[in-house]
């Protein structure tokens, strides 16, 4: 695992405000990414890595909870790589401030 998903987790796994189904999804997440700071799943592959069914709405409660916090955006890939996911970030990161900026606009 890289330095950045071994602080990211860190972070979570101290946060005393997530609940623990937000810090559970989180454990998945760190886990599932191929590069960097990005996770590539979707919420349906989530559910199944939780032992719930793929449809399972719940999911996206803690996905929002994360998002929320900071520590998770959207992950749209690029032409070079259509790839869909999740962006982890730390919730200082200007990165992450810029992209719920551009949401709230």
């Amino acid at each position: 695992m890289n330095p950045y998903r071994i602080q990211w987790i860190t972070r979570i796994r101290a946060d005393g405000y997530l609940s623990a189904d937000a810090k559970s999804l989180a454990e998945i997440l760190v886990a599932a990414g191929v590069f960097g700071r990005v996770a590539l799943t979707n919420w349906r592959k989530l559910n199944l890595a939780l032992g719930k069914s793929a449809g399972d709405t719940k999911v996206l409660d803690h996905i929002k909870e994360l998002q929320a916090a900071g520590y998770l955006g959207r992950y749209q890939g690029n032409k070079y790589n259509q790839s869909r996911g999740w962006s982890l970030y730390l919730p200082e990161e200007e990165s992450n401030l810029l992209e719920f900026m551009d949401q709230a606009a």
